[in-house]
């Protein structure tokens, strides 16, 4: 129920997100890019605070896994590449983004983790009762 309550609560703020700034004018094929961005990245970002639901995201040891470092950094190269190299532009019609948009990439993750978090709290104190 967690991952269900947050990941539809965080996808209507992203949808929010898409709307404005189209709402706005930004161009349709740059919003694409950047929804995709913002997808992969927040599956990322999501990834260490659902390493454990029992214990807040600052209380786990997150160099215990180094496998996951690995894994996210690779992840994240190849959610990279299909956006700033050119023949994987083409395959995936992606335009370059700009460092406003990983701003806005990086501050809507930072909403979906405390999402996580503060569903988390919620339902350990739940479970404490």
């Amino acid at each position: 129920s967690i991952i269900f309550v947050t990941g539809l609560t965080r996808d209507v703020i992203f949808l929010i997100i898409f709307l404005y700034l189209l709402f706005l004018g930004w161009d349709i094929a740059y919003l694409r890019t950047l929804m995709f961005a913002l997808l992969g990245f927040k599956s990322l970002a999501a990834i260490f605070s659902l390493r454990n639901l029992n214990r807040p995201l600052w209380r786990i040891n997150h160099f215990s896994n180094i496998f996951l470092f690995i894994s996210v950094f690779i992840s994240l190269a190849l959610l990279i590449l299909p956006i700033y190299w050119t023949p994987m532009q083409l395959v995936f019609s992606t335009m370059p983004l700009s460092l406003n948009s990983w701003l806005i990439i990086l501050g809507a993750s930072l909403i979906g983790v405390m999402l996580l978090e503060a569903t988390k709290y919620f339902y350990i104190l739940k479970e404490k009762k």
